[in-house]
């Protein structure tokens, strides 16, 4: 009976830190495309086209984070493939 008792504890114990760390998870989500989706608006304001041509979220955070403050460049295709792949 004690034994049972201890076994049903710990279910229970392991249930809850099942359900956090889901919600833990969901939370985790949830901010990172908060972040991204925040990154996509700033940067659209300089670079509006790269959204649309790079649609992969961590692709798209690679890139402007190669390409940090600079506006002014040529469009290399190579270099974007090189990002996307990678």
């Amino acid at each position: 009976m004690i034994v049972q008792a201890i076994c049903m504890y710990f279910f229970s114990i392991l249930i809850l830190f099942i359900s956090f760390s889901i919600a833990l998870l969901d939370d985790l989500d949830k901010e990172t495309n908060n972040y991204i989706m925040r990154c996509k608006e700033w940067y659209g304001w300089h670079f509006p086209e790269l959204a649309k041509i790079i649609p992969d979220n961590i692709a798209f955070c690679k890139i402007v984070q190669r390409l940090g403050r600079e506006f002014c460049f040529e469009i290399n295709f190579h270099f974007f493939r090189m990002f996307y792949y990678s």
